[in-house]
């Protein structure tokens, strides 16, 4: 389905020149031919070193709706229920499945919780604020001007999520129940500037239409949703070459780097209103409306 949806954006996009226009303002148009040298993007999670690289291609326009920014939106949403994460360090767990691949890609929901998470490009020279003076010492360790190696290879669980589908045989995996359900109102959380955005808040579309709407309630699977959301907060380069995703300031997230967490509304929904927590939803809802606008020309952006 992704791909599909992929090809039929390309196609919609002209073989010489791409338009830059959000509202009344216009973008200089940048040749196809120049995107040979797009930067290539990983999702990091800072504090426990690991990554979620998006193998195969290094477009944003294949990141947005890609595997990667689900599996991290996955592991920042924490279950309603409680669960028994033992199974989740099994190292043989994940090439043992062959039945159901996706409960296994779900093995253990919320453990980047409160972590701070960013996108990367690997053309970045410039050093967010989320990392620590201790740590930048740590990144000139690596390469002079790049954050990009920083957290590492991927870990044994995030390249156990890649073998799924290359496993025949059957195995174990958590119990179906315990995982983040999709009937209910979500909110992805910044924990580190007290903000958030409801999943019910966020447009989105019909077996992949051009019209968002706001009465399609998908949870966590929305596409766009709020995976979206995530990505186009989260991500952070120094550089402006992002290819045929090139939506002006895409490349640098207001949330890059920053401590989030994925819970249920009615969990949380206390604590945030005796904490003064901030609802960005419609700031959120505007910024992907216009992206998707920008590729579709015609969009009802409802409530906006």
């Amino acid at each position: 389905m992704y791909a599909a949806r992929l090809h039929k954006l390309r196609n919609r996009i002209s073989s010489k020149v791409i338009p830059r226009r959000v509202g009344d303002q216009e973008y200089r148009s940048i040749k196809t031919s120049q995107r040979s040298n797009v930067q290539w993007w990983t999702i990091a999670n800072l504090d426990m070193r690991q990554r979620i690289d998006n193998r195969g291609s290094n477009e944003m326009l294949d990141l947005f709706f890609s595997k990667p920014i689900y599996t991290a939106l996955r592991l920042l949403a924490v279950p309603t229920k409680p669960y028994d994460t033992r199974s989740a360090h099994q190292p043989m767990l994940t090439d043992r499945s062959g039945k159901d691949p996706d409960p296994v890609q779900n093995l253990y929901p919320g453990s980047w919780a409160g972590s701070r998470i960013i996108c990367l490009g690997d053309d970045s020279e410039e050093i967010p604020n989320a990392f620590t003076a201790k740590e930048v010492d740590e990144i000139w360790k690596y390469r002079p001007k790049s954050i990009y190696p920083f957290c590492g290879d991927p870990s044994l669980f995030i390249w156990g999520q890649y073998a799924v589908a290359d496993s025949s045989r059957y195995g174990f995996w958590a119990d179906p129940e315990f995982y983040p359900t999709h009937s209910e109102v979500w909110v992805l959380r910044n924990l580190t500037s007290l903000e958030y955005v409801r999943s019910d808040a966020i447009p989105t579309s019909d077996n992949w239409d051009r019209q968002l709407r706001y009465d399609l309630q998908t949870g966590l699977q929305g596409a766009p949703g709020l995976a979206q959301v995530l990505l186009m907060r989260i991500v952070w380069s120094t550089s402006e070459n992002i290819g045929y995703l090139a939506f002006p300031r895409l490349h640098q997230g207001s949330w890059a780097g920053d401590r989030l967490d994925v819970q249920s509304l009615k969990n949380v929904d206390r604590e945030m209103k005796e904490g003064g927590w901030k609802d960005v939803s419609a700031d959120a809802a505007r910024d992907l409306s216009d992206l998707w606008k920008y590729y579709w020309e015609e969009v009802d952006v409802g409530k906006l």
